[in-house]
């Protein structure tokens, strides 16, 4: 596996998210606290590039869908099982 030098730590603001890389890697950066998350470059519900990324504590929110997403599970916060 190679290692991909996307951003210095300076770069990610905290409490921000900020897409970072070149044509061939592209990954959100979000800087919570003294830690650092990589998500991919676009939601993973409808595909759509996290360009202008919302973040309030360690929850992400979709600028175009509006789905929300922990950044350290991935997991959307609000979703609960359903059993029919």
């Amino acid at each position: 596996m190679e290692f991909v030098s996307i951003a210095r730590l300076e770069e990610v603001p905290a409490g921000e998210a900020r897409l970072f890389g070149s044509e061939r890697f592209r990954a959100l950066l979000v800087r919570v606290g003294d830690s650092v998350f990589a998500l991919q470059a676009r939601c993973p519900h409808k595909g759509c590039e996290w360009d202008g990324a919302k973040v309030d504590g360690e929850i992400l929110s979709c600028p175009h869908c509006h789905v929300r997403y922990s950044v350290r599970t991935g997991l959307n916060p609000l979703t609960t099982a359903c059993h029919v």
